[in-house]
């Protein structure tokens, strides 16, 4: 705070426009009738940490004429596709997304001669750099995945859209035909272990809301200033 007492016998006032743009120790000591007071000063918000958001994709896959379920699966460069279509669903850089391709049920041998057709469950995991915030934070990513249209016939049709692109680009002749549905997305929570023993932890109330600095400017007054 900085006030003000320079006329004689006059209370001293707080003059918060004084304040404007001096918000660290720096800035307050520049000011010779200041002194920045350390006790009223909390310390800034802690930094946001690398953080991990799980999630789920069920797809229905027609394959290609020579190519099997278990080949399609196994192919580096269907899980590189698959890979990069979710890094751009959800609009972030693919290097923070992997990704698990499974079978997801086992169709009856009829219908996988006919149709070619397979459903593949892909468990994938987005970290998230420390500092990230806005629309690739992880409360962000999470929203998508947990949001009332998560499911919703637009949303399965853009997962779908972006991994058979990926898909198509990763292995053009070969899977320049793949067609893919998107079955259901899901978000998979995750848990955080507990801090090891004697290690320092911070409320959660500490660790997600920011800490407002707090800049106290107070003048040297003379009290005994003769009239």
């Amino acid at each position: 705070m900085y006030y003000s007492g320079m006329k004689c016998g006059a209370p001293f006032e707080f003059k918060a426009a004084l304040c404007a743009g001096k918000s660290t120790m720096d800035t307050c000591n520049v000011d010779k009738g200041c002194m920045w007071d350390v006790a009223k000063a909390p310390s800034a918000a802690a930094p946001i940490p690398q953080q991990v958001v799980k999630g789920s994709v069920n797809f229905e896959v027609t394959l290609p004429a020579n190519v099997t379920q278990a080949q399609f699966l196994e192919d580096p460069k269907v899980k590189t596709g698959v890979q990069k279509g979710i890094a751009t669903k959800l609009g972030v850089n693919h290097t923070w997304v992997t990704v698990t391709l499974t079978a997801a049920r086992r169709l009856s041998a009829s219908r996988l001669l006919a149709a070619k057709t397979a459903n593949v469950k892909v468990d994938f995991t987005v970290t998230v750099p420390a500092g990230t915030t806005g629309a690739t934070s992880a409360t962000t990513l999470t929203k998508v995945l947990t949001g009332a249209d998560s499911n919703s016939a637009t949303e399965k049709a853009a997962w779908a859209k972006n991994v058979v692109k990926e898909i198509k680009a990763a292995s053009p002749t070969k899977y320049a035909n793949v067609v893919v549905e998107t079955k259901s997305v899901a978000h998979v929570p995750t848990t955080t272990a507990a801090p090891a023993a004697g290690a320092s932890s911070t409320s959660g109330a500490d660790a997600t809301s920011g800490v407002e600095m707090y800049l106290v400017m107070m003048a040297i007054g003379f009290a005994n200033m003769a009239a």
